[in-house]
């Protein structure tokens, strides 16, 4: 449906319409639904992240020597950060980001002067 304006051209008749009770309903539904969302999603990391521990927990128990264990556990930081990612889970690329910063100036010291 358009309107044509004064000067012949289609006039569109939702571009002055104002936000209803309706609109607004809807909008917070939308942000409770996300945040459900978001929850969903925090609380299957931290289930993934749980069954991680344990099954490493048995796992390392067993291992003749560290070598094993620190590979895996290098490989799994990293499949813990994908998935924290993808789940949008905002708070551990954060904390990856700054042990990774620390580590590296511990290993390779910046020149302060």
């Amino acid at each position: 449906m358009t309107v044509e304006g004064d000067s012949g051209a289609p006039k569109d008749p939702f571009k002055d319409a104002k936000p209803g009770k309706e609109d607004e309903a809807l909008a917070a539904l939308q942000n409770e639904i996300q945040d459900i969302k978001n929850d969903r999603n925090e609380e299957r990391f931290l289930l993934v992240t749980i069954i991680i521990v344990l099954v490493d927990a048995l796992i390392f128990a067993h291992m003749e020597n560290w070598a094993g264990a620190i590979v895996i556990g290098v490989i799994e930081i990293f499949a813990i950060a994908v998935l924290a990612r993808r789940w949008r889970i905002e708070e551990i690329p954060q904390i990856l980001s700054k042990f990774l910063d620390r580590t590296a100036d511990k290993i390779n010291p910046r020149d302060s002067g």
